[in-house]
């Protein structure tokens, strides 16, 4: 009916990743079931993005690190907005508003995916996988409120590189 092969559903080699280290954008309004549902969606794009790898020629992963952002005289006076404007200056971005988020993203090496139609309520998600940073959103959104989440991913992804969330809200 669906023409899928039974051995890729019956993989026992999926991709492994761990909700822990998954940051979810409204934690408070996603439930343990509901998480591990868009978690399993989330290994089945893990699975599509290293076919885009395999089959064609990607952007590499351009995010730099919160130490590429912040000051080496002092590392101490940091705050969201000084790393968002060192990253602006990194990327040659101007103080005006990015006007295309995703392909920015994309652009950089982010892998964009849309939620599933079920679990729209989620508003996005992102993680780390293997060295590439991906991101989940909700596409009924306004453009307006994409271009927030993405950038709210982003921050989540250079912030937060390798911190646990341990379904804790940030």
């Amino acid at each position: 009916m669906f023409d899928v092969d039974v051995g890729f559903l019956a993989r026992e080699d999926a991709p492994d990743l761990d909700p822990d280290n998954v940051s979810f954008r409204a934690l408070s309004s996603v439930g343990a079931r509901k998480a591990k549902r868009v978690v399993a969606a989330a290994r089945i794009s893990l699975e599509l993005s290293k076919w885009f790898d395999d089959q064609y020629q990607t952007p590499g992963v351009d995010l730099p690190s919160l130490d590429d952002l912040l000051s080496p005289l002092n590392a101490d006076d940091y705050s969201p907005e000084r790393a968002s404007k060192m990253l602006r200056q990194i990327w040659s971005l101007s103080d005006r508003p990015v006007k295309n988020m995703l392909w920015l993203l994309e652009r950089q090496g982010v892998r964009i995916f849309s939620l599933p139609g079920e679990d729209r309520d989620v508003d996005a998600f992102s993680f780390w996988h293997g060295g590439r940073p991906y991101i989940f959103i909700n596409p009924d959104k306004s453009a307006e409120r994409l271009r927030f989440d993405l950038a709210h991913e982003l921050g989540h992804l250079i912030l937060h590189k390798g911190v646990s969330t341990a379904r804790e809200r940030h």
